[in-house]
């Protein structure tokens, strides 16, 4: 059976009061670390990405222009151009070495290997990520779900005349009995 409470009480309601403003202020202080973890994460994995595309933009580009200069023998696979000397440009070219297409094959083959290898690379880390990022959603779908239902169900207790301590009901005044 429940107790009767007594008359409203002043000094009752604002201990009530601040009890549930310092949970808030705790849930509040909590999500806020929670978010500021996510942010960090998410901060750290574009400044990453950023990192990588800026690198591999310059790596291309020294290529490109090894290239353009008659590249180097070995690091970007150009072991089959024939290198021209500064003097002869004008004059017309050495005799270039002629077409390999075994050797053009073997390198392309290579370079498709290494793109492959890269390519699987960044499709696991993109797994990685695209995980890690399911899991962060999934838990804010549940919190949310649990906060929602936490809440409704105060509510809902509330509209009943609630519970004298759990939504801080305790100044409420129950109901007479029945008038049966």
């Amino acid at each position: 059976m429940q107790k009767e409470a007594g008359p409203w009480n002043p000094a009752e309601s604002r201990r009530v009061f601040d009890e549930h403003v310092k949970t808030a202020a705790a849930v509040v202080a909590e999500e806020n670390r929670i978010e500021a973890e996510r942010t960090a994460a998410t901060a750290l994995l574009n400044a990453n990405d950023i990192r990588e595309t800026f690198n591999e933009k310059a790596r291309v580009t020294a290529g490109q222009i090894h290239q353009q200069r008659g590249g180097p023998a070995s690091q970007y696979g150009g072991g089959h151009w024939h290198k021209v000397k500064a003097a002869s440009l004008a004059q017309g070219e050495d005799k270039p070495a002629p077409w390999n297409p075994a050797e053009s094959r073997r390198v392309f083959d290579a370079h498709v290997k290494t793109a492959s290898a890269v390519v699987a690379q960044e499709n696991k880390i993109e797994a990685e990520r695209t995980a890690a990022t399911a899991l962060l959603n999934a838990n804010d779908i549940r919190e949310t779900f649990n906060e929602k239902a936490r809440v409704r169900a105060g509510q809902i207790a509330m509209q009943r005349g609630g519970p004298p301590s759990q939504y801080g009901g305790g100044h409420w005044i129950a109901p007479k009995a029945s008038l049966a």
